[in-house]
């Protein structure tokens, strides 16, 4: 493989990674909306951390992020009208590392 193709490859992968980032990124506010909580136990990972600072609830785990979802004062926001929006973030891809969402604040 020369260069030109290997930088191609490079180039290409960095911007798949941004794609699924920004997909994967732009899929929580609906899924949190309806109180998807399936699609959230897919997303996190088993160590996932959701940390909405200290005082307000969150959780570790997949599941037990998940189960957020269902409390009832999710589900009271969501009978109210629910309503997150995600903006465009900068995404800087630094080799191929597994990575996580930052942490949430709201």
């Amino acid at each position: 493989m020369d260069d030109s193709t290997s930088s191609l490859e490079h180039r290409v992968r960095a911007i798949e990674d941004r794609l699924e980032i920004l997909n994967l990124i732009a899929s929580h506010p609906p899924s949190a909306d309806t109180g998807a909580d399936y699609y959230t136990a897919e997303v996190y990972t088993e160590d996932g951390v959701f940390d909405r600072g200290e005082h307000l609830m969150g959780a570790t785990g997949n599941l037990e992020i998940a189960a957020i979802m269902r409390t009832p004062g999710h589900q009271a926001a969501i009978h109210g009208g629910l309503a997150h929006f995600a903006g465009l973030p900068h995404i800087a891809i630094d080799g191929d590392t597994r990575w996580s969402l930052p942490t949430c604040r709201s």
